[in-house]
């Protein structure tokens, strides 16, 4: 919870519910509250004198901006807010913003006197007895969004919520499954491929070998094989390429922040990785982009620091320099979004058909460091197991940079889709989360 006090009101930005609460000064409140509405665009409502925001992520837009605000510089807020002379209407009374910047009844520009302790009727004790209630209201209303808002994380760090997303997506798409006669001469082709092994080791001659019948039907296989192959991938890589003309029918975002600096140019030029950076937050909606404050080169091993430099490295071509941008850049969606990283790290469990072990031992062609670990669990890389820590503050896995650094184009997102569909169906989750 922070709570602070701004030109007399206190503001209380709950981050447990997600909510922004604004009380104190009857005449303040709702002032303070349109404010926020307008700089972050939500909707709120004064209740019985309590201003309330309906949007569960305001909390993290206005304890970033607000709080660097003090009851010494609440003047530059008004001025933002309202200027001198400017009316407002609160339950049926007109006010006016003064040049003391206080807001004072219009008819007489003085503040009505409250009424001496002691003064009821029956009026002011039914608008206790609505007070009461409205206050009641309030708190059920809260209690029902920190439930809400409970059930929303916990669903967030399932992976299943992600691949639920994905799969529904996937549903849509035509042409991506295989051609099932293709599957058949396949499933033929290896039959024969075994019996045509044991008849060359009996003749210990190939030519020989491929002239008996069995020979002769494996050559017809292999070549329907390979002209099956060639118009089926044409086939599903153009309905690849139709899903990913989906995923980027986004508004274009914003990379200004980005500081892309002259030297990051080790195997794309500056405008290329403009580009790819500009692609990679269409994309995914800016997710992520907040934590990224320089792409640079530092050594040739690219990495993602969470203190936002990215060093780009270097890559055996400006195809692999793209996929591995992609791949540094997906880091920062786990950095900015702890609980995709929860989940990521939930599912690799889920997959894991063991304890970690070292790298190397899953992958010996890899190079990896003795202290790199990982789950085996069947996945399209090994890498994608790999493990920074449990427990640790700085919680991140493979699994978001290694499944987006496919998405660079069709291509690579059939590879994906081949090796791992569920890993895929988690990237699809991702970019439409709910």
């Amino acid at each position: 919870m922070l709570k602070f006090e701004l030109a007399g009101v206190t503001i209380e930005l709950d981050k447990l519910e997600g909510d922004v609460k604004i009380s104190g000064q009857p005449e303040m409140v709702e002032v303070i509250g349109d404010l926020i509405a307008r700089q972050y665009g939500v909707r709120g409502h004064l209740v019985g004198g309590l201003w309330m925001s309906q949007a569960d992520l305001i909390y993290v837009m206005a304890s970033r901006d607000l709080q660097q605000y003090s009851p010494k510089s609440a003047s530059e807020v008004l001025e933002k807010g309202a200027r001198t002379g400017e009316t407002k209407t609160v339950n049926g009374i007109t006010y006016t913003l003064n040049q003391n910047s206080r807001w004072v009844r219009q008819k007489d520009n003085q503040a009505t006197p409250a009424k001496p302790p002691g003064e009821s009727s029956i009026e002011s004790q039914n608008q206790i007895k609505e007070d009461v209630l409205v206050q009641q209201q309030i708190e059920a209303e809260r209690q029902r969004k920190a439930e809400v808002l409970r059930a929303r994380t916990e669903a967030m760090k399932d992976p299943r919520s992600y691949i639920d997303r994905g799969v529904s997506q996937l549903s849509s798409v035509v042409g991506l499954e295989r051609d099932l006669e293709e599957s058949d001469l396949a499933d033929e082709y290896n039959k024969l491929d075994q019996e045509f092994n044991a008849i060359f080791d009996e003749l210990e001659d190939f030519t020989a070998a491929y002239k008996t019948p069995t020979g002769q039907r494996l050559l017809e296989i292999q070549s329907e094989l390979a002209k099956r192959k060639r118009e089926s991938s044409a086939v599903r890589i153009a309905a690849m390429e139709g899903l990913r003309q989906q995923l980027m029918n986004r508004p274009d975002v914003d990379i200004s922040r980005v500081d892309i600096t002259s030297n990051a140019t080790k195997n794309l030029g500056i405008s290329e990785v403009k580009q790819t950076v500009s692609e990679f937050a269409k994309m995914t909606g800016g997710l992520g982009l907040s934590r990224i404050g320089k792409i640079t080169y530092l050594e040739d091993r690219a990495y993602a620091n969470q203190n936002g430099t990215l060093n780009i490295g270097i890559n055996e071509s400006p195809e692999r320099a793209k996929a591995v941008l992609f791949h540094e850049m997906a880091h920062y969606i786990e950095y900015e979004n702890p609980l995709i990283a929860q989940a990521a790290l939930n599912w690799i469990k889920s997959r894991a058909a063991g304890p970690a072990a070292p790298l190397k031992e899953l992958n010996p062609s890899g190079n990896y460091d003795d202290d790199e670990l990982a789950y085996p669990g069947n996945f399209a890389n090994p890498y994608i197991g790999k493990i920074y820590g449990e427990g640790s503050s700085s919680l991140a896995t493979e699994v978001i940079a290694v499944g987006f650094e496919h998405f660079t184009d069709a291509k690579s997102m059939l590879e994906l889709y081949d090796r791992d569909r569920e890993h895929f169906a988690f990237m699809l989750g991702v970019l439409n989360r709910g």
